[in-house]
């Protein structure tokens, strides 16, 4: 009698980003969580603080920073604009906005119920405040390209995308803390800006 032959395993998916797997002390295991929790690619990672990596399960806030560190030492992690998002930092919130207001009006209810919701919200308030023209000061080029990096995972967000919680809660994260941020620096350079009014 013959031996059946076993039904070949299915090959792996080609991995969006095989930098992921290439970084020193990340396993299988903790790349498979950090694509489940969204960051599936290096410029994913680029645009997240240590904090936010750190909320991936099996991620501790120690790995997180070795991550954080490792991806902005890489060569592609130089903190350059996209052609797209423009060098004005204006330019680079109201097109967040305008796919956080896609965002909204596409996804379902329950997925905007929750912090999602809020944190699109807020973000689209926040651009009705950014002026036209309004810029970062000098050094502050990195923050300038990772709300340009925000507003292209806003736009590539989808249904699909954010099927699960966790990845619903990173997104919302990001858009709450690039807004901080952002706040803050720009806070500081409209008080070191001078008075216009002369």
């Amino acid at each position: 009698m013959a031996k059946a032959s076993r039904p070949s395993r299915p090959s792996p998916p080609t991995a969006p980003d095989a930098a992921l797997e290439a970084m020193p002390g990340i396993g299988l295991i903790r790349v498979r969580a950090l694509r489940k929790a969204g960051y599936a690619s290096v410029a994913s990672l680029l645009a997240a603080t240590a904090d936010e990596i750190a909320t991936v399960p099996g991620i501790t806030l120690v790995k997180a920073r070795q991550i954080a560190e490792y991806v902005a030492a890489l060569p592609a992690a130089e903190p350059s604009t996209p052609p797209e998002c423009g060098a004005v930092l204006a330019h680079a919130v109201q097109q967040a906005a305008r796919a956080a207001r896609t965002l909204e009006q596409t996804l379902p209810p329950a997925y905007l119920a929750g912090r999602l919701g809020r944190q699109l919200g807020r973000w689209i308030a926040f651009a009705e405040g950014v002026r036209d023209g309004e810029e970062l000061p000098e050094g502050e080029r990195k923050a300038l390209a990772r709300t340009c990096r925000l507003a292209t995972r806003l736009q590539e967000a989808s249904v699909e995308t954010l099927a699960g919680a966790r990845a619903r809660d990173a997104l919302a994260g990001r858009l709450r803390s690039r807004r901080r941020d952002l706040r803050k620096l720009l806070k500081a350079a409209r008080a070191d800006a001078p008075d216009r009014s002369d």
